[in-house]
C-alpha cells in the first residue's frame, strides 16, 4: 500500500477539501490538482490577484486541504500493469485473465472506491449483484462493507475529523464535463446554491445524482449523512483514460472554480 498524502494551505477555520483519483484511470485529476497547488503557492507568495480575488487574503479565513491521489495503488496498476506486484496472479484473475490494466478503476484489492461509502451501500451491492458484479474486479465492485478499504476509511475518518469546519468537498473525476451532487429526494439549499456557482465558473452541465449505479460514493455519503455540500466534477471529454496532454485544457476549464470554491 502506498501513502496517501494530504496537502494544506491557509490559516482559516473554514475548510474546503479537494480529492482526486478515486479511480486508477483518473490519474489526470491528480495532475490538475498539483498544477493548481503549484500556481496557488506562487500567487500567495507574490500576493497577486487571480480570478478577481486575492488568495492570500482569502486563506486567512479558509484552509484548503487537497488529496491529489486517493487511489495510488490503482493508478500504478493502470499505468504500469501488475508485473512485479504482489498477488499478480490474483490481480490478473480479477482483470478477467488479462495483463492489460489500461482500463483498471479499482484499488489494489479490486474494490471500486466510488462505491465503498455508507450511503445506500446495501442497495448498491444488490444492484451490482444483479448485474453479475459479486467479487473484486477492475470496476464496479463496492467491497464487502462500507469503508472496508483503507483508502475509503482514511478519507472517511479525515472528513469526520474536519466535519465541524468543513464548508465543501469537491471530488474530481474524468469524462463528461458535468457537475453532479447527491439528491436522494432531498435538496439542501446551500448545496444547490454552491452547485450553481460551480457550474457557472466551469460552464459544465449541472445535474443531481439519481442513478443506482452511482450510489455508495463519497459525495452521496457526505451530502446525505453529514449534510455538507459535496460535488463530483467530471472533467474532460473522450475515452478514458484521457491522454496526459489533455490535462492543461482540463486545468484551464477548472481553474476559476478551484480558486473560488
Amino acid at each position: 500500500d502506498r501513502a496517501i498524502p494530504v496537502l494544506h494551505i491557509g490559516n482559516g477555520n473554514r475548510r474546503v477539501l479537494y480529492v482526486g483519483a478515486h479511480h486508477g484511470m483518473e490519474w489526470i485529476t491528480s495532475l490538475v490538482l498539483t498544477q493548481f497547488l503549484e500556481e496557488l503557492c506562487e500567487i500567495v507568495e507574490s500576493k497577486r490577484r487571480v480570478c478577481g480575488i486575492y488568495p492570500c487574503d482569502l486563506l486567512d479565513g479558509y484552509t484548503l486541504s487537497v488529496i491529489p491521489m486517493l487511489n495510488p495503488d490503482g493508478v500504478d496498476l493502470q499505468i504500469h500493469g501488475a508485473d512485479g506486484v504482489p498477488f499478480r496472479d490474483k490481480l490478473i484473475e480479477m482483470n478477467r485473465g488479462s495483463t492489460d490494466f489500461s482500463h483498471w478503476q479499482a484499488n489494489g484489492r479490486g474494490v471500486d472506491l466510488k462505491h465503498n461509502f455508507d450511503a445506500g451501500f446495501e442497495e448498491y451491492r444488490a444492484h451490482a449483484n444483479s448485474i453479475g458484479i459479486t467479487q473484486g474486479c477492475s470496476a464496479g465492485f463496492g467491497g464487502e462493507s462500507a469503508e472496508s478499504e483503507v483508502e475509503a476509511a482514511y478519507l472517511g475518518r479525515y472528513i469526520r475529523y474536519l466535519q465541524p469546519q468543513l464548508h465543501a468537498i469537491v471530488c474530481l473525476e474524468t469524462e463528461g464535463e458535468k457537475i453532479s451532487y447527491a439528491a436522494d429526494n432531498v435538496i439542501y439549499p446551500r448545496t444547490l446554491a454552491l452547485a450553481r456557482i460551480l457550474s457557472r465558473l466551469t460552464s459544465y452541465a449541472l445535474l443531481p445524482t439519481k442513478e443506482p449505479e452511482r450510489s455508495a460514493g463519497c459525495v452521496d455519503w457526505v451530502t446525505q449523512k453529514l449534510q455538507i455540500p459535496a460535488f463530483t466534477v467530471s472533467c474532460g471529454r473522450g475515452q478514458r483514460p484521457l491522454p496526459q496532454e489533455e490535462y492543461f485544457c482540463i486545468y484551464a476549464s477548472l481553474r476559476e472554480m478551484l480558486f473560488q470554491v
